[in-house]
């Protein structure tokens, strides 16, 4: 019995050491910027955001537009298989 509260002791120091030596993560980074404005279609005043990085000049109308055709060309799709054709 007392070999297991040894075994024991010894885990939780262990658990401890590696507490203590391993830095904490922070994962999520500082808010700079107060103004809480975001951009979608209808609210443009915000900053504009393109997959994974700010849009640059025009590239925001360019990613719009292709969104735009290709969800009209997905609606004309849908309603021609509905008839039984093929898109």
């Amino acid at each position: 019995m007392h070999q297991y509260r040894f075994v024991l002791a010894i885990a939780v120091i262990s658990l401890l050491a590696l507490s203590v030596s391993i830095p904490a993560v922070e994962g999520l980074t500082k808010k700079t910027e107060f103004n809480n404005r975001h951009s979608t279609t209808r609210n443009l005043g915000g900053v504009k955001v393109c997959g994974d990085h700010i849009c640059l000049s025009g590239e925001y109308q360019k990613m719009n537009q292709k969104m735009l055709s290709k969800q009209m060309k997905d609606a004309k799709c849908k309603e021609t298989l509905r008839q039984g054709k093929k898109c």
